[in-house]
């Protein structure tokens, strides 16, 4: 008898807890067996028949098989159907039991399950049903979880689990040729709790039940022991989701056998969570719109990649294109070709096509792109649309110009209207005539700061969503201006401290004149490149008037005033 461990009254907390609020995991077992497959589990291209429980016909409801939604738990499947060894409800957390677990009887055996147990099996569950692909590739997801965790890894108590699947082309060593499909992926396992674990001998296991290759795969293993958080399941430990695949031959008619049971008793329990619509056939050809936009919408201008995947690669595959909807092909967007081919062991296509910038308002327009391709049993049909937005040709107005002094500190910021384009625009300020961005803060910015030392023309370089580029056919001029400030009075008396006539800024004047002229208006001093040196060398003190010509033209080139010279 397989020992159990059970814990001490835990706190209450666990259940009212403080800080965050999750949502409990919900099992319903009130949908018959077939209901589950074909309402719940079953997705697209897919014909299901026959559907039975424990080798009984579908129609019935039973306590080991029902629909979950695990949306805001633990699990990493948000909601399906679950299979388990006790009542299902005994899978809702929060893990506040390490042997939980309720036997319920039944002599029920399946050769495939006895076939991979150590030991007898008891409490089976065997859902099969018979199904048709229309695809050549058979895939679903599930998480495999279990109180058997941690304690009994690497221990010869593995609760029994598997799919089997049988039909044509299929040939493996269970019932009617069957394989397991839930395999580890990369490793060439199954998936079992010596299999896929934390890595540790557990507290009931012995290192000779395990090899390396069995403690080598905790990357698909999440450890729930002592999770009491409300959010988690009963189970001890689980699986990451994984995916069960298999090569199938579209129209054929294949069996599988989704199972789990305990061995040697009945005393802990496990359990496998099956993905809502993941239990299906892919198609052989589908398509996937390369835009940089979260949404299928884009504008004229912009270039457009229909990415045609397949898994099955190898047979040639021909699909057929049919093209509609409100936007003209040839006018509104370049045309699509009537079909693709893919050769033998090809597994992508792309077609590049362009929405036209025909400056015409249309509003918003569409293309719907039809694929219809053949399989075994039917023509199978995928839609797919696509917006197109109407988009002007990009503008721009540039501001400016602007007059500032960068030696007092002043600055200015860049601005521009701008309009047409798709999307988000990129922009990027140079200088005129050159691809050298501008020498600013944030040229990328719409409204950069600018503090140019000297005069500075700017144009801009847009480009939008969609790759269309434009540059400003004008320029915006800033220019460095600063106003000359003057003395009013010097004292020339050689003591080292305002001698001479010193006007600020005018060397951002350089070449200006002055000329002086004492108060009845005759000229005593004049130079045409004033050099800041003008003491009153020979001049009695007294009041003086100044003219000043500035060599670079501004809003006024002549600037006058007076001057006092005390000794």
């Amino acid at each position: 008898m397989k020992e159990k461990i059970v814990k001490g009254l835990l706190l209450i907390v666990a259940f009212f807890g403080f800080g965050n609020v999750y949502s409990q995991m919900v099992v319903n077992n009130s949908l018959t067996v077939t209901e589950l497959v074909t309402d719940v589990l079953v997705g697209e291209f897919i014909e299901v028949s026959n559907v039975t429980f424990n080798g009984l016909p579908g129609d019935q409801v039973v306590v080991q098989a029902g629909s979950f939604d695990a949306t805001n738990s633990n699990i990493p499947i948000g909601n399906g159907v679950i299979l388990t060894t006790g009542p299902i409800d005994i899978a809702v957390g929060p893990n506040d039991d390490e042997g939980a677990g309720s036997s319920i009887g039944g002599s029920y055996q399946d050769p495939d399950l006895n076939a991979i147990a150590s030991s007898s099996t008891n409490d089976a569950a065997v859902l099969e049903f018979d199904f048709v692909p229309l695809g050549e590739t058979l895939v679903f997801n599930y998480v495999f979880a279990s109180e058997e965790y941690n304690e009994y890894v690497c221990s010869s108590f593995n609760d029994a689990f598997g799919f089997f699947l049988s039909g044509p082309g299929i040939s493996g060593s269970f019932e009617n040729n069957g394989i397991n499909i839930a395999q580890i992926p990369g490793a060439g396992l199954p998936v079992t709790i010596n299999n896929v674990n934390n890595g540790t001998i557990g507290t009931f296991g012995s290192a000779s039940n395990c090899s390396e290759a069995q403690l080598s795969n905790s990357e698909f293993f999440i450890d729930n022991e002592n999770n009491t958080e409300f959010s988690s399941t009963q189970y001890d430990g689980f699986t990451v989701s994984l995916e069960a695949i298999a090569q199938v031959q579209c129209g054929e008619t294949y069996h599988i056998k989704l199972t789990i049971s305990d061995v040697a008793d009945g005393a802990l329990d496990s359990g496998v969570f099956l993905e809502a619509g993941s239990f299906g056939a892919i198609p052989i050809v589908d398509v996937n719109i390369d835009i940089p936009f979260e949404d299928p919408i884009v504008g004229e201008g912009c270039s457009i990649n229909y990415v045609f995947t397949r898994e099955v690669t190898n047979i040639p595959e021909t699909v057929d294109l049919v093209i509609s909807g409100s936007a003209e092909e040839g006018v509104d967007f370049t045309p699509f070709p009537d079909s693709i081919h893919f050769d033998v062991g090809q597994n992508s296509l792309t077609l590049n096509i362009e929405a036209i910038l025909d400056g015409v308002d249309e509003g918003l327009e569409n293309i719907i792109l039809d694929m219809f391709f053949t399989t075994c049993i039917d023509t199978i049909l995928i839609t797919d649309t696509l917006f197109i937005a109407n988009t002007d040709s990009m503008r721009t107005v540039l501001g400016g110009p602007d007059k500032i002094c960068n030696e007092f500190g002043e600055s200015t910021n860049l601005n521009a209207e701008v309009t047409g384009g798709f999307g988000d625009i990129i922009y990027e300020w140079v200088f005129q005539g050159s691809d050298t961005p501008a020498d600013i803060n944030n040229a990328l910015d719409p409204n950069p700061l600018v503090i140019p030392p000297f005069e500075s023309f700017y144009e801009l370089k847009l480009t939008d969503a969609c790759g269309q580029k434009f540059r400003s056919t004008d320029a915006y001029f800033v220019e460095n201006v600063c106003p000359i400030q003057p003395p009013n009075i010097i004292t020339p008396n050689n003591d080292g401290s305002n001698d001479v006539f010193v006007i600020k800024s005018l060397d951002l004047f350089p070449g200006s004149s002055l000329t002086i002229y004492d108060r009845w208006g005759k000229e005593v001093f004049k130079t045409d490149n004033y050099l800041n040196d003008w003491g009153a060398e020979g001049l009695d003190d007294g009041t003086y008037f100044w003219v000043i010509v500035l060599s670079k033209p501004s809003e006024t080139s002549k600037v006058n005033g007076y001057i006092t010279v005390v000794r």
